[in-house]
C-alpha cells in the first residue's frame, strides 16, 4: 500500500519521488584499428588538453580494437585538423547518440 514503505526500516514511500531521465546526446566517435593507436590519441589529447574520453566501442559500431575516442560534434569540428595532423591513424569517425 502507498505510504507503507519497508516494514521495520523506518522508510516510507512518497508520491513526490521524481525520476530524472538522462538524455542521449550526439557524440563523434573515433575508432581505431589497434589499441596502440587508441592509447596514443588518448595521450595526445591529455597532453594538449583536448576534450573527449576513451570509451569502449558502442554496440552500433564495429571496429578493430574495441576502444574509441568520444567528443562532442562541435569539439570534433574545432580539433579535427589537429587530430589528423598528429598522424595517428583512425579507422572511422561516426556520429553516435549515447548517454553523456
Amino acid at each position: 500500500m502507498p505510504g507503507e514503505g519497508l516494514k521495520g526500516t523506518g522508510y516510507r514511500r512518497t508520491k513526490s519521488v521524481q525520476t530524472t531521465m538522462r538524455a542521449r546526446k550526439e557524440f563523434m566517435v573515433i575508432t581505431f584499428h589497434t589499441t596502440h593507436d587508441a592509447l596514443a590519441l588518448e595521450e595526445l589529447c591529455h597532453t594538449r588538453h583536448l576534450p573527449g574520453r576513451l570509451i569502449p566501442v558502442p554496440g552500433e559500431i564495429s571496429a578493430g580494437c574495441g576502444l574509441a575516442w568520444r567528443m562532442l560534434p562541435e569539439e570534433y569540428e574545432t580539433y579535427k585538423d589537429s587530430l589528423t595532423a598528429a598522424g595517428i591513424p583512425f579507422q572511422d569517425v561516426q556520429p553516435v547518440r549515447m548517454y553523456g
